[in-house]
């Protein structure tokens, strides 16, 4: 592990400079959610703007109205130096559901039948054997 951390503090040029910014701008989040319960993202800077994102409109709204007190803190920490306002975009967190695993439809003995008997008939080909294992499928 020591390896790859003095490979990445020897980078120079744009790969460590996106490292870097990363780097601030986790930390500049730690130091906004410290007492928040928000879940507050910071994107990045834009202009003289610090852009953020939560997962509710009312934090947002929150977030707005306490903007230069949070803009202080920041600025006192010496995290951020040239930003003077918030950029607040709200982005939900959608619950990502797991889709239920299909149930195979069951086979008349009828159906297992004539799936049975084109397997012979188509015996020693692809379509024989998939006949062949679909007949044995339980239902």
């Amino acid at each position: 592990m020591k390896l790859i951390q003095d490979i990445i503090n020897a980078l120079d040029g744009p790969t460590g400079a996106a490292l870097d910014r990363g780097q601030k701008l986790k930390e500049i989040e730690a130091a906004i959610n410290v007492d928040d319960t928000a879940g507050i993202k910071v994107h990045g800077v834009k202009g003289n703007k610090l852009l953020l994102s939560v997962n509710h409109a009312g934090f947002a709204t929150q977030l707005q109205y306490r903007q230069f007190a949070v803009l202080s803190r920041l600025h006192h920490a010496g995290l951020i130096a040239n930003v003077n306002g918030i950029k607040v975009q709200v982005r939900p967190e959608y619950s990502r559901k797991t889709p239920k695993p299909r149930q195979p439809t069951p086979i008349s003995a009828t159906s297992r039948a004539h799936l049975m008997a084109q397997s012979e008939a188509l015996s020693g080909s692809d379509l024989g054997r998939i006949f062949r294992r679909l007949s044995e499928r339980e239902n």
